[in-house]
């Protein structure tokens, strides 16, 4: 129901108080990257200089945004490898033993939810998230990486979506506007670049949809969005 509203909201307007709200939403770290996502985009259409928001504040969340989201994904990835490894036995004394193959513990089913190679995990075309890039046919060398714990090309296409997104919040690529627009001098420099970062990014990680650039581009913007 947020989401919609934020969305609804970049086409009706909102008053000081509701951007404020949006900016609240944005801020909150426990909050779904999705939805933080779409705040920003609701507040890079809509803050102006009489809204009272902080731009500065806002800009650097923004990149922080997008370094989280990349982050969560790829320490995600580490999670399931690390699962993989300790239910098969790997580095443990005297083998998978009673610790690594009791009833329930990680011997049992594929770590972080998802199957295991040869099992014939296909996504179905409803799997994505709506306003998301396209996806090619659902066939498994489109949905499933050759190291079965990698980042999902799935996933890199929702994390281009969002990088593209925060970016046009920052700055759009094709107008004025955006968060950017609020600032001047050296805050005003660093926002532009980096939308153009995460214009790049988003490029990038669309047509290579791996998690090889997603660690790449965490690499590149992940020290200036304060995100190691």
């Amino acid at each position: 129901m947020r989401s919609r509203a934020l969305e609804l909201l970049q086409v009706t307007g909102a008053p000081a108080p509701v951007l404020k709200e949006i900016g609240t939403i944005l801020a909150d770290s426990k909050a779904d990257h999705d939805l933080r996502v779409r705040a920003a985009a609701a507040l890079g259409r809509l803050a102006t200089p009489e809204s009272g928001l902080d731009a500065a504040a806002l800009a650097a969340t923004i990149g922080t945004v997008a370094g989280e989201s990349l982050a969560t994904d790829l320490e995600a990835a580490e999670k399931r490898r690390f699962d993989r490894r300790l239910s098969s036995g790997e580095g443990q004394r005297g083998g998978m033993g009673m610790e690594g193959g009791f009833p329930g513990g990680p011997g049992f089913g594929p770590p972080g939810g998802f199957p295991p190679p040869g099992a014939g995990f296909v996504p179905s075309a409803e799997f994505g998230i709506e306003g998301q890039p396209g996806l090619a046919p659902a066939d498994t060398d489109t949905f499933l990486p050759k190291d079965p714990d990698a980042v999902f090309p799935l996933a890199c296409r929702r994390d281009a979506w969002r990088l593209y997104t925060l970016a046009e919040a920052l700055a759009p690529d094709d107008s004025e506007g955006g968060i950017a627009a609020l600032l001047e001098g050296e805050n005003a420099r660093r926002a532009v670049d980096l939308a153009a970062k995460l214009h790049q990014a988003a490029v990038n990680l669309d047509a290579t949809p791996t998690e090889a650039t997603l660690t790449a581009i965490l690499t590149e913007i992940g020290p200036q969005v304060g995100v190691a």
